[in-house]
């Protein structure tokens, strides 16, 4: 009897020793025996993850969800983690050595005049973009150098251009069609009491449009409008960089620009769109320019580039990705344990996020940091950006689709040429694709949704009304009751951690570096007319480095590529579906989008490499 028991302890012993190992098997939680030693280890690791991940609630000062620990404690959670220490390694790294770049540049033009020449800018986007590859290597990639992609900097302002960077550059999402119902897109009736009174609206919309009347213009789909209401009234802080007595930094503005599709006169070719007029604050007394205007048509297009990044880079970017994420991760890690089929794939969409908005972001928010010198409305204004967002933001607001059509950019006659739309699909439908091939392979039926309590946890510590509900995401779904929500719910976060995530991050390397495109402040200088364009409205050599470090750093480094990691996985089931939409990705849709780039190019449009399978990473990594 006595040899029995001993047997019997040493068995859940030897067991117990194999869970530590990592060889429990990947299963749901309710799959696991109650006398298993797996089933005690699961409850133990869980429990041993919440401690290490603590969740900070929503507050006013703060309203999204954030990881509780500071940099010094995630530091040390880094170090027993060799899958998460790799990247923040290279993440520090890459932050550390970016500032000696810009330091050691400085340092090599102190001499230099302050304002760079207009061919000084690109040397200076050249400069900044290299530097990455001198300390990631093969980790810092620029797809504009392998893909089809026009480098000229002889367009950069052109109107097509423009208007094509509101497609395709560094904020796809923030069009929207103007119709007379308001049931999509921006009211007509609404918008117009925000416009100048004085100026003739109708009469150059029509013009645009080769005499089109005013009102069959909307209700066609042909006018679209431009505006971050969230830019309105923001605040304006001093310039600390600048401090050339004869340069005013401009105010922060909220510009309105009106855009028009364009029917081509040739029936063979398609409609285009153009920018018809930029009204330059949202207060009905500011001016407004057209393409008539000359170098005012310029500066007024230069101050919408530099609204809609900034304002994006905190709504859409800061607020909509990362921050979103990092409460999605820090659930992953709190509800799902080492054993769950989901987990071993989302620890890959998740590496990264935690470490970029742990380290970096005080350097977005902070005073006297990065950010606060380069935008006009520093750090308070970024503030405040956040504090807007989180008040109206909803889980649906990420699915691509509900984007699209709340907009009404939907229609592909009046914006045939859309790459964040289209190109944007196929990524989102792969992701859709494997998940559901993922799903049925470890959840036979709905009630095995149902009964699977680390899911359900999961959604109730995400929810705003769930049981737990600490990150307390607004429309978040409190319990997942059937495969095809649980599809839906994980097809959204990876899709925001990967195709999102790259549309508004990536195109900086080549939108954002050089400075003349989107320059982010912008200046008034007694050395030449207010009515002139130069050098001297753009950033100084200072500033302009900064621009350029900050866009490379933020937009070269890639650790993967979306599902690459489908051989790493240990379950045959797991790594045979995520392998499978690897190939896919792969052997179809990269094929498909490069061959779509290469018809851009001929035809004159801006590319859109970004969306590539081969370059869109599985997680947030800078």
């Amino acid at each position: 009897m006595k040899i029995w028991l001993l047997l019997v302890v040493l068995s859940f012993a030897l067991l117990d020793s194999c869970c530590q190992a990592g060889l429990c098997p990947i299963s749901l939680p309710q799959n696991v025996p109650w006398y298993s030693p797996c089933k005690s280890f699961r409850g133990t690791s869980l429990f041993t993850q919440r401690v290490h991940y603590g969740i900070e609630k929503p507050t006013e000062s703060m309203p999204f969800a954030r990881l509780k620990h500071g940099i010094v404690s995630l530091t040390a959670i880094l170090i027993k983690d060799p899958f998460l220490k790799f990247h923040a390694d290279k993440w520090r790294g890459l932050a550390v050595f970016n500032e000696a770049a810009r330091s050691s540049y400085m340092l090599s033009k102190v001499f230099a005049p302050t304002i760079p020449t207009m061919n000084e800018f690109s040397i200076i986007a050249e400069h900044f973009k290299r530097k990455p590859k001198l300390l990631l290597h093969g980790y810092a990639k620029i797809p504009s150098d392998q893909e089809p992609f026009d480098k000229s900097k002889t367009d950069w302002m052109s109107d097509q251009h423009f208007a094509e960077q509101r497609l395709a550059g560094t904020n796809p999402m923030n069009l929207n069609k103007i119709t007379f119902s308001g049931e999509v897109g921006v009211n007509w009736n609404e918008l117009k009491s925000t416009l100048n009174e004085k100026f003739e609206w109708e009469s150059v919309v029509s013009k645009a449009l080769n005499g089109m009347p005013f009102d069959t213009a909307i209700e066609e789909g042909h006018l679209y409008v431009l505006h971050h209401p969230y830019g309105d009234d923001l605040m304006t802080m001093a310039d600390e960089v600048d401090k050339d007595p004869k340069r005013k930094m401009w105010e922060f503005m909220s510009p309105i620009a009106l855009f028009a599709s364009v029917p081509s006169k040739n029936s063979s070719s398609e409609a285009r769109l153009l920018p018809v007029a930029i009204q330059m604050d949202h207060e009905q007394s500011s001016p407004v320019y057209t393409p008539n205007d000359g170098d005012l048509w310029t500066l007024a297009k230069l101050n919408v580039q530099l609204t809609d990044f900034e304002v994006s880079q905190i709504v859409e970017h800061l607020s909509k990705v990362h921050f979103i994420a990092e409460g999605l991760c820090v659930s992953v890690e709190r509800q799902l344990s080492y054993q769950h089929p989901l987990y071993v794939i989302m620890r890959y969409h998740c590496r990264g996020v935690l470490v970029a908005n742990t380290y970096g972001g005080p350097i977005l928010l902070a005073d006297d940091q990065k950010l606060d010198n380069l935008f006009p409305y520093g750090y308070k204004g970024s503030n405040e950006l956040v504090a807007k967002t989180a008040k109206m933001f909803e889980w649906s607001d990420i699915k691509l689709e509900n984007n699209i059509k709340r907009r009404g950019v939907d229609d592909t006659r009046r914006l045939p040429y859309y790459p964040f739309r289209d190109d944007g699909a196929e990524i989102e439908k792969a992701i859709r694709l494997m998940i559901t091939d993922y799903v049925n392979a470890y959840y036979p039926r709905d009630r095995d949704v149902k009964r699977d309590i680390e899911v359900q946890d999961f959604a109730s510590e995400v929810s705003d009304e769930g049981r737990i509900s600490k990150v307390m995401l607004r429309g978040f779904p409190a319990t997942i009751d059937t495969k095809e929500q649980l599809v839906d719910t994980f097809t959204q976060i990876i899709w925001l951690m990967t195709g999102q995530h790259a549309s508004v991050n990536y195109p900086m390397i080549d939108y954002v570096t050089y400075v003349p495109n989107t320059p982010l402040k912008l200046y008034d200088s007694e050395r030449i007319p207010n009515t002139t364009f130069g050098p001297e409205r753009l950033p100084n050599r200072a500033q302009s480095a900064s621009q350029a470090s900050f866009g490379a750093s933020l937009a070269t480094y890639r650790e993967d590529s979306l599902f690459d990691y489908g051989k790493y996985l240990k379950d045959g089931k797991g790594r045979k579906v995520v392998s499978r939409y690897y190939n896919y990705l792969k052997d179809v849709v990269d094929p498909l989008l490069e061959m779509r780039n290469h018809k851009r190019l001929v035809e004159g449009h801006l590319t859109y490499p970004y969306m590539q399978p081969r370059w869109v990473p599985n997680g947030i990594q800078t």
